[in-house]
C-alpha cells in the first residue's frame, strides 16, 4: 500500500508489510480458545489483553503494561486453525489511528510477524503450510522494532499482510529510569543500565555487572551501529532534560565521563 511507502526518519527500512494481496474474508471459527493463566504483578504492573481471551477469535497477552525504554517486550498471541500465515503484529503510539478496525499510520519499522522465518525484511517469501498452523505463538519486539521514544502506545495484531485489526490492547507505558537523587553514583548507576538496553545488552559494547568483571571494563562502551548513539541521546534528554549530540556521545568512551558531564551540566544550570 503505497500510503504506507513514504521515507521517514526511522532506525530501519521496514514500514510495515508491502505486499500486494487480496484480503480474503474471515473464516468463522467454532474453535474454543481457553483463558490463559495470567500471574498478576503486586507492584500494579499489569499484564494487557486478557480481558478479551475468550470474547474474540484473535487475541493477544503481554504480561505487563510498563516497559523500560530499550526492554524487549514479547507478545504472546493466539488465532483460530484458519488465521493467516501473514498475520503481523505492530506497536503504535496511543491515538495516532482514528479506528480500532484498521490501522492508517505507518509502523516506522515497529512490526513483527507471527511467521518470522517466512518473512525477508518486509517481504512474505512463502514456504509455510496453512494446515500446520499454530493455534498459538510469540513474538519478540527488540532491538529497532521497539519504540525509543517514551509514551503510550497500543499493539495491534493486522490479518494477512495487510492493515484490518483484528485484536488490540494497550495501553502500554515505555518508561526511562530516571534517579531521585542527581548525584554521580546516582547518574552513573542509571547510565549504566540505561546505555546497556541502548547497545541492545551486548557484553561486548558495554559489560555486564559480575563479580569479576573489572571496573574499567564494566564502565567502558563504544557504539557500533549508527542507532546506537541517537538512542542515548533520547535517554539522556528523557532522564535529565539535557541535549546531547550524535558528536557528543561520540566522545565519550566511558559511562563515568559521560556521568560527570551530565552532573556537571545539571550543576551549571541548577
Amino acid at each position: 500500500s503505497s500510503e504506507f511507502d513514504e521515507e521517514s526518519e526511522v532506525e530501519t527500512p521496514l514500514d510495515g508489510p508491502t505486499i500486494s494481496i487480496t484480503v480474503s474474508e474471515l473464516d468463522a471459527s467454532e474453535q474454543v480458545l481457553s483463558e490463559a493463566q495470567i500471574t498478576r504483578d503486586p507492584s500494579g504492573n499489569e499484564p494487557l489483553g486478557e480481558s478479551s481471551m475468550s470474547e474474540k477469535p484473535y487475541w493477544m497477552v503481554v504480561r505487563a503494561s510498563r516497559f523500560r525504554m530499550g526492554t524487549p517486550i514479547t507478545v504472546e498471541w493466539w488465532a483460530p486453525t484458519n488465521h493467516s500465515r501473514k498475520d503481523w503484529i505492530g506497536i503504535y503510539p496511543v491515538g495516532v489511528n482514528s479506528s480500532k478496525d484498521e490501522t492508517t499510520i505507518s509502523s516506522n519499522g515497529l512490526w513483527v510477524p507471527i511467521y518470522g522465518e517466512e518473512w525477508k525484511g518486509d517481504t512474505y517469501l512463502g514456504g509455510g503450510d496453512v494446515r500446520k498452523g499454530k493455534t498459538n505463538g510469540a513474538v519478540m519486539f527488540k532491538r529497532q522494532t521497539l519504540p525509543w521514544q517514551t509514551g503510550l502506545y497500543e499493539i495491534r495484531y493486522h490479518h494477512d499482510g495487510e492493515y484490518k485489526v483484528l485484536d488490540c490492547i494497550g495501553p502500554l507505558e515505555i518508561y526511562v529510569d530516571k534517579p531521585q537523587i542527581k548525584t554521580f553514583t546516582a547518574i552513573h548507576e542509571s547510565l549504566w543500565q540505561s546505555v546497556y538496553l541502548c547497545l541492545d545488552e551486548d557484553p561486548a559494547l558495554l559489560a555486564r555487572h559480575t563479580t569479576s568483571t573489572s571496573v574499567s571494563a564494566i564502565d567502558t562502551f563504544r557504539c557500533e551501529e549508527e542507532a546506537h548513539p541517537r538512542r542515548i541521546c533520547t535517554l539522556i534528554k528523557e532522564c535529565f532534560g539535557i541535549i546531547f549530540t550524535v558528536e557528543d556521545i561520540g566522545r565519550f568512551t566511558r559511562i563515568s565521563d559521560m556521568a560527570a558531564a551530565i552532573l556537571a551540566e545539571l550543576e551549571s544550570t541548577a
